[in-house]
């Protein structure tokens, strides 16, 4: 997630009835909440292109999901689930954004989770990209919405990528080694091609990682283009078993929208809606499995509209009794926009949040590998010995395989990393 405008609505408060006892509670509440986040800033720190339901080559019907029915996935829960190492746009300070090469890339530097973003394309097909237009990141111009899934195919989107900076534009030709690769001006890093450089489908990331948890945010430029993908993703998920994914906006009404048309998969509240759980002890939207938070924030600045927040400048929400709340509720907490420094990772994994959204996934891993924390693939610690609840237990003390498959047709490559777990960390 990024910092952008958030929507809500009203909701019935978990207590008590009737306007005046709504606004007493609002106002004891966010009295006793303000004074703990402000204390704590002093506190330590598919790949055939086919849109929704349009029809397929030949008349067929189109697939409505790309996720293939299959065998039961195995037991996930996201009130559990950590610590969630989630690469965010596939670590974009690292690898270009949101692209199958930073996916992979990311997955075998450590991540246990992708973060990305949808949109869909001008004939229905749902894509991977955090902005409404392509002039940021790629050789294009234009609105993704306004353009065809054969048109963003065709787009570079490595051009302004800079490592350990992320994108950039206007900087000397050699400041982007990755430059020129999609269209084939030079060679691809080993085990890749020119096609994990291009703008990639929904169909392909799920295809390429299907038992990588996925968080997936619904982007658009206004209401309409947000409740398109939400429309479209609801569809594309609906028959799919997997719970591995969570669904999330800053506009809440387009996670209502999604969660509507496919209720079985989990979604997190948006800023506005947790907040308003966070201080006003108003109950959270169906289907919340989670609370994705800023590490601290502006309320001004994403738009929240929470009665006694007017004068607060900054609010820092990884503090205990917020996991603390939520996790009394059986909600986990992710946190975004992080500081990239060990304070800051130790100030999540000190107030028991679940997992970080990082842009820098090394940085983070070397972090992890060097602490203790419970880790939802038996990458190494003891559940219990942080003293936070829940935990995934994790096997005996060995090695394993993180294995990122790259799409097909790839010939059966696989790029593999091998990590040691429990005991053999220290």
């Amino acid at each position: 997630m990024s910092t952008a405008p958030g929507g809500g609505r009203s909701r019935s408060t978990m207590s008590g009835n009737g306007s005046a006892g709504r606004a007493g509670r609002w106002s004891r509440g966010v009295a006793v909440s303000v004074a703990l986040l402000t204390a704590g800033l002093a506190a330590p720190a598919g790949a055939t292109g086919v849109p929704v339901g349009a029809a397929a080559p030949g008349g067929a019907a189109a697939r409505t999901s790309v996720l293939a029915p299959r065998a039961a996935p195995a037991p996930f829960s996201w009130s559990t689930a950590r610590f969630l190492h989630q690469a965010h746009q596939g670590g974009e300070d690292e690898v270009p954004s949101n692209t199958m090469y930073g996916f992979a890339r990311a997955l075998a530097d450590g991540a246990d989770m992708l973060e990305i973003d949808v949109h869909v394309s001008k004939d229905g097909v749902l894509v991977v990209g955090h902005d409404d237009t392509v002039d940021r990141t790629t050789d294009g111009r234009g609105r993704v919405k306004d353009l065809t899934l054969a048109q963003l195919r065709g787009l570079d989107a490595a051009r302004n990528f800079v490592p350990d900076r992320g994108t950039a534009q206007g900087l000397p030709a050699a400041s982007y080694p990755l430059r020129g690769v999609r269209t084939g001006a030079r060679p691809a890093p080993a085990g890749f091609d020119a096609e994990d450089f291009r703008v990639p489908t929904l169909q392909e990331v799920v295809d390429a990682f299907p038992h990588v948890p996925l968080n997936v945010e619904i982007k658009g430029a206004d209401q309409t283009e947000k409740f398109a993908v939400a429309d479209a993703l609801a569809a594309f998920l609906r028959p799919s078993p997997r719970r591995d994914v969570v669904v999330v906006s800053f506009d809440q009404a387009s996670i209502d929208r999604f969660h509507a048309r496919a209720p079985q998969i989990p979604v997190a509240a948006g800023v506005q809606a947790a907040i308003e759980f966070l201080l006003l002890g108003q109950s959270l939207p169906p289907g919340t499995v989670a609370l994705q938070l800023p590490f601290s924030f502006s309320p001004g600045s994403i738009g929240l509209k929470v009665p006694g927040l007017d004068d607060v400048a900054q609010l820092n929400l990884a503090q205990s009794w917020v996991t603390q709340r939520a996790h009394d509720n059986g909600i986990a907490v992710h946190y975004w926009e992080v500081p990239e420094t060990e304070e800051a990772y130790r100030q999540v994994v000190g107030v028991c949040g679940d997992g970080i959204m990082t842009t820098r996934p090394t940085r983070l891993q070397a972090f992890l590998d060097r602490t203790p924390v419970p880790r939802t693939g038996g990458q190494g610690g003891t559940p219990g010995t942080d003293g936070c609840p829940g935990g995934t237990p994790v096997p005996a003390p060995g090695c394993r395989l993180r294995v990122a498959q790259v799409p097909a047709p790839r010939e059966g490559r696989i790029a593999l990393r091998l990590e040691r777990r429990g005991d053999l960390r220290s």
